[in-house]
């Protein structure tokens, strides 16, 4: 699709290894609706100038004829062109394909079949409206975070000193609102659900293991219960769908429309009932490091080997059933919004962590987001609406390759690196201390004119 970077970089790349011919572009879009003319608008804009274009929705055959041989052509796509002429019985409207296929000259079909071909979506009712809902979300407290910033900038101690920390600090202040940010009542949000592809042998353990790992979650006996003890975090556990699978994605959309919205308003609903003032974000699901991997394909763009990782330390087969598991789902999935994307292809506990970090926007609460998979569930609400999780923090990079490729994505840069791979909101937990002094060392310094030293 002539939209995407990555497709323009690639045919720009033919056209050079065959001496710079000129390039047409035969475009198949028909603006039947105001989504799809917006669509086409964009991709007109960022289609590159020396490029010729030809808005050909259905004559696609004889604007193919007429075209100099010697041009390098660019049929975008058979599949919208196919949906125009559905149901025409003209010989020479249906002769695109073979025309393309005769002409001297170099020629590209592009097909959304293989994930290329710009299409009209269709995404859900809930889908829409969670957009329209972050459009409306409050922004950051310039002012606070602004004041806080200047402050550390003349705390005693050399400008530039804890610039990483002072800016978690600013940030801080920034969504709480005020310029004595502090933190003093952190919650951590843990959602857990199963996932249908868990059966392809994607991860190294059984999908039993969830119900497992829930139940030593709730008394106390995990790693990421211990974790939220030791730095004083409130810890919330959301049900999602231990027990109850998403549907194989590779085969159907993982959820309903209907099921999506059941646990999105699941963790909205849990975020708004915590009385926090940081909130660290956190999953637990056997086979989840695959369906993050899918979700973040389809939501920002890039080929399943970009996304897939070991996981919960997969390697061999199990590996080469997670890239043809992602592969096989995106192929079915083809090109969708980016939460339809979380809905197609994602778990209920993505569902849900994408609803708490939504609430949390609502209601400035600062979020702290955990690893690949975390990400992941939060990432489509930016892809959808930009800048939606600017009050989310990155806690830190996992092993997880995709991790480091999504947050470069979204911009942030994480607090720790430390190699883990665990989840269950722990990296976000480590990062709540680091936070906390963060703050206190900007709020609580101080600064040279309140010690009567020149800067």
């Amino acid at each position: 699709m002539s939209h995407n970077p990555r497709y323009v970089k690639l045919i720009n790349r033919m056209v050079i290894s065959l001496g710079g011919l000129p390039v047409v572009f035969v475009a198949t879009a028909e603006a039947v609706d105001e989504e799809t003319a917006e669509r086409i608008a964009r991709h007109q804009a960022d289609r590159p100038s020396e490029w010729t274009t030809v808005e050909s929705p259905r004559s696609t055959a004889q604007a193919v004829r007429r075209i100099d041989p010697a041009a390098f052509v660019i049929l975008d796509c058979l599949t919208f062109w196919t949906f125009n002429i559905f149901g025409e019985d003209d010989p020479a409207v249906l002769s695109s394909a073979a025309d393309l296929a005769e002409r001297p000259g170099p020629s590209v079909a592009v097909s959304n079949e293989v994930g290329c071909g710009i299409v009209p979506s269709a995404p859900s009712g809930v889908t829409e409206s969670i957009a329209a809902l972050l459009s409306s979300a409050p922004g950051i407290d310039r002012s606070a975070r602004d004041q806080t910033a200047a402050r550390a900038a003349n705390v005693l101690r050399p400008l530039g000193a804890l610039a990483a920390t002072d800016a978690a600090a600013a940030w801080l202040a920034g969504w709480q609102r005020t310029p004595s940010p502090r933190v003093e009542r952190p919650a951590l949000l843990l959602a857990a659900g199963d996932h249908g592809i868990a059966s392809r042998g994607v991860s190294a353990y059984p999908q039993e293991v969830t119900a497992a790992m829930l139940s030593a979650i709730r008394s106390g006996a995990a790693t990421s219960s211990v974790m939220a003890r030791q730095v004083g975090a409130e810890m919330a556990v959301i049900d999602a769908g231990v027990g109850r699978p998403t549907a194989d994605f590779t085969l159907e959309p993982a959820m309903t429309p209907q099921e999506f919205e059941e646990n999105f308003n699941q963790g909205r609903s849990a975020a708004a009932g915590l009385n926090c003032d940081l909130l660290a974000v956190g999953e637990m699901g056997i086979g989840n490091s695959t369906s993050a991997a899918a979700a973040a394909a389809a939501a920002v763009g890039g080929a399943a080997a970009e996304w897939v990782g070991p996981g919960s330390g997969v390697s061999g087969a199990a590996l080469s059933a997670k890239h043809q598991t992602v592969e096989a789902g995106l192929r079915r999935a083809g090109a969708v919004p980016p939460l339809e994307a979380l809905r197609q292809l994602g778990g209920r506990e993505m569902a849900a962590l994408a609803g708490a970090v939504a609430e949390a926007r609502l209601r400035s609460l600062p979020v702290v987001l955990d690893g690949f998979i975390a990400t992941a569930s939060a990432a489509p609400l930016e892809a959808a609406v930009p800048g939606a999780l600017d009050h989310c923090l990155a806690s830190h990079v996992s092993a997880e390759p995709g991790h480091r490729r999504l947050l470069e994505w979204l911009g942030k840069t994480p607090l720790l690196d430390l190699d883990l791979r665990l989840g269950e909101g722990s990296g976000a937990l480590m990062a709540v201390p680091l936070i906390r002094l963060a703050a206190a060392s900007v709020v609580e310094v101080a600064t040279f004119e309140e010690w009567g030293l020149p800067r």
